[in-house]
């Protein structure tokens, strides 16, 4: 991303939510995210991952919460609102790593089109 900034839409999940199942097929089938990717970086990120994620030169880690349980301090340091972290959550990032947008939950195809189109607008 340092080598060729551009902003970067982050998708949180967890393997356990049918709502992301839901909202990955949908990315699946959306044009506009596909035509959008030559602009913006398109990442998932699961909230549960153990593994040990670098990013804007700080490592995160898993932090457990109870037994085989837990999050990833990466995946809270971006989609937290009000303490909490919902999944799924979409964060969009500039291309300076800082959030410019968070939404919790599913996004329409429709309203996903529409922060795509208006992200191409900008960037051009």
């Amino acid at each position: 991303m340092r080598l060729r900034p551009k902003p970067a839409l982050v998708l949180i999940t967890a393997d356990w939510c049918m709502y992301c199942r839901m909202q990955k097929n949908q990315l699946k089938k959306n044009r506009e995210l596909q035509r959008a990717l030559s602009q913006v970086y398109f990442t998932e990120l699961d909230a549960e991952t153990t593994g040990e994620v670098v990013f804007n030169d700080k490592t995160y880690r898993f932090f457990p919460t109870g037994v085989a349980t837990g999050r990833h301090e990466l995946a809270f340091a971006l989609g937290e609102i009000d303490n909490r972290l919902s999944i799924p959550t979409w964060v969009l990032l500039n291309e300076h790593f800082e959030i410019i947008f968070k939404f919790p939950g599913v996004i329409k195809a429709s309203e996903l089109s529409r922060l795509l189109e208006s992200l191409g607008k900008n960037l051009e």
